[in-house]
């Protein structure tokens, strides 16, 4: 990592990209904002996340714009049907390539569209998980059993839910986390099974089942990405902690879930393998992006005393549709 001895990339790298809007709907300005070089000082703490998850993105767009996986998978087609497709978007949109290029760049879009097809196929046709392999994953899962995203744990009535398919009536917290509010529905803390990658990008079901928390399998979904989800935060309602926004809920889940410990400046050896975490942003002014956002336990968390609020108070706050009791 290389971070700019004076700040003058940084100014310049910010006069340029945001001295005005009007520049967003420039082709002139657009072109000139394309060929900066975002300093590393400016994406923070996350920013190895906030570099590959955008690298994936234009991955995935590029492989899409060659040709849309969904229009394969309800008829089943074949590899030689997809190269066809994606060979004839290459060459008209690579035409300086050399036709072996042009081939070689087909057949890996091809490929990794081929396994895309495939898995929307098999999500649709996933079998229903064996009472053994439940009692497994709850075997893995802990003692107690936690959420393996946010360390949150499930209550015995919860384990009974999930092994016996009962219908236990879930207790909900009194108290419920303003920027994580896990705990305003009984999904919220019931045991779901999560796959870690999802079928879409490519997970199976050997080695990539865990337990997850409702809230957390919720808003994880099938994303992969922090801009697979609106890029701003939301706007919260009035509340005792004093913050303008709200961290899109993914964006929460996606640091927890690759972070899972306690990001305390001065160390702390608490994870989401022992106690609940949750997020808190760096600098407590600005607003409630990747960029500003840091995992933490509520043993080192700056918002202890205010944090936690009635249920029915962190709803307002949300102004979800979320059925609350």
């Amino acid at each position: 990592m290389t971070v700019s001895a004076h700040p003058m990339d940084e100014v310049h790298f910010l006069d340029s990209a945001l001295s005005s809007g009007a520049s967003a709907w420039s082709s002139a300005s657009l072109g000139e904002l394309a060929r900066l070089q975002v300093p590393e000082g400016l994406l923070g703490r996350q920013r190895s996340l906030l570099r590959a998850d955008i690298n994936e993105q234009w991955a995935r767009w590029f492989i899409e714009s060659l040709a849309d996986p969904r229009q394969y998978a309800g008829r089943g087609a074949s590899y030689p049907q997809i190269f066809a497709d994606v060979f004839h978007a290459v060459e008209a949109r690579f035409n300086h390539f050399s036709r072996p290029q042009k081939k070689e760049l087909a057949a890996s879009a091809s490929q990794i569209l081929k396994q895309y097809v495939d898995r929307l196929q098999t999500s649709s046709r996933r079998q229903p998980v064996p009472f053994a392999d439940k009692r497994l994953l709850l075997d893995l899962a802990g003692d107690p059993p936690r959420c393996w995203i946010c360390g949150g744990w499930f209550a015995e009535e919860a384990v009974e839910n999930f092994l016996y398919k009962e219908r236990h009536e879930l207790a909900l917290p009194q108290f419920v986390d303003i920027l994580k509010p896990r705990g305003l529905s009984q999904r919220d803390v019931a045991i779901e099974i999560d796959h870690v990658v999802a079928h879409s990008h490519g997970g199976g079901e050997e080695g990539n089942l865990a337990l997850s928390c409702g809230w957390c399998n919720r808003y994880k979904s099938a994303f992969s990405s922090l801009y697979d989800v609106e890029g701003r935060p939301r706007k919260a309602g009035p509340n005792s902690l004093g913050v303008e926004s709200l961290p899109q809920p993914f964006w929460t889940v996606r640091l927890l879930a690759v972070v899972r410990r306690c990001e305390h400046p001065e160390g702390c050896e608490h994870s989401a393998d022992t106690t609940n975490v949750t997020v808190v942003p760096i600098n407590p002014e600005g607003a409630a992006n990747p960029a500003n956002l840091r995992v933490c336990c509520y043993e080192h968390d700056p918002y202890r005393s205010t944090r936690l609020q009635p249920r029915r108070v962190a709803y307002e706050i949300w102004r979800t549709d979320t059925p609350t009791k």
